[in-house]
């Protein structure tokens, strides 16, 4: 005995058409309206608007000493990527000579660095990059020479000098050039203070073979919260150009806890004046003592000369505008 078709199916042998599946019928049923809000797309037509005008971070000026000498003119923008949710960052170089029009190249992408930073006299610029594939480095600086058009030296900072560097705009807004261009200040988060033993296997294989070891992740650190969450104290140091090495800038009597950073160099070049911020502290309860009599943030002078072989020495800090219970961002002017 043939068995009878279903309606739906018959009408679809008939017209001619492929007949509805099981799982077609339950997608029509489980699928509803898309309710969105009005205006979305007029909201989105208008943030990709906004995206794709770019905005100018730094320029660069270099040359222009005589009358018929031109002017380089180096301009850094960023524009939003949307879609990956970060910015682009391109260089537009422009050249202006005497009686004749700008010649403007076309814009260059940078490689993704944590921070350009020219010199004062646009004669050096200093590049900051990620440790990359290096695990036990933190960053990769590199000395480019605008003069002569090539790289004058690269560094790389172990981990166990500084952590990460940081480019906050609290902590620090960019770096800081010495007058003669002979050293660089920048803030940066201080090393790990505790090593934790390596488990499961050797501290280190080198040349070995062995099981892959793994470490704890050490005793509870208080930080500065919210978008500090995580990173340990910031801390000045500087980029020694003419020894080619980074050194600490040493702050004695101080604990772990203290942060520093935002570092200006003297216009003389005598010293280097940085921020001090000092946390709170916990009593005995653990409940947090507010209004530290210090203030939260200060200025101390640390002096900076060079002895005999050309290293740098620092002398005993000294703290500035000692009648103010705060004294952040100190700015020198001409």
């Amino acid at each position: 005995m043939a068995r009878r078709q279903a309606p739906a199916v018959r009408s679809a042998i008939s017209s001619g058409q492929p007949a509805p599946t099981s799982m077609e019928n339950d997608s029509n049923k489980l699928t509803g309206p898309v309710e969105l809000p009005d205006g979305m797309s007029d909201v989105t037509s208008l943030l990709e608007a906004f995206a794709e005008v770019p905005v100018i971070s730094k320029v660069q000026v270099r040359g222009g000493s005589t009358d018929n000498q031109p002017l380089w003119v180096t301009t850094f923008m960023a524009q939003r990527n949307v879609p990956a949710n970060t910015l682009r960052k391109y260089s537009v170089h422009t050249c202006i000579s005497p009686g004749a029009p700008p010649c403007t190249s076309m814009p260059m992408e940078l490689p993704n660095a944590l921070l350009f930073a020219p010199s004062p006299s646009a004669a050096h610029q200093l590049v900051v990059k990620a440790g990359g594939e290096e695990a036990s480095a933190s960053a990769l600086m590199q000395l480019w020479s605008n003069t002569d058009n090539r790289l004058l030296s690269e560094l790389l900072i172990p981990k166990g000098l500084h952590g990460p560097l940081i480019n906050d705009g609290y902590f620090a807004s960019g770096v800081a050039w010495c007058k003669d261009e002979s050293a660089v200040g920048y803030t940066a988060e201080v090393p790990v203070s505790e090593k934790t033993p390596a488990w499961g296997g050797p501290d280190s294989l080198k040349d070995q073979v062995g099981t892959k070891s793994w470490r704890g992740i050490g005793p509870v650190v208080e930080d500065w919260g919210e978008l500090n969450t995580g990173k340990r104290s910031p801390a000045v140091f500087v980029y020694d150009v003419q020894q080619k090495e980074v050194v600490k800038v040493p702050v004695p009597e101080t604990d772990d806890e203290t942060s520093f950073g935002q570092p200006v160099w003297a216009p003389g070049g005598s010293g280097i004046v940085m921020l001090y911020f000092v946390p709170c502290k916990r009593n005995q309860s653990g409940a947090l003592e507010f209004g530290t009599p210090t203030g939260l943030a200060n200025s101390l002078f640390v002096p900076c000369k060079r002895n005999q072989s050309g290293a740098l020495e620092f002398g005993t800090p000294t703290r500035l505008a000692k009648s103010a219970n705060s004294a952040p961002g100190p700015v020198f002017t001409p």
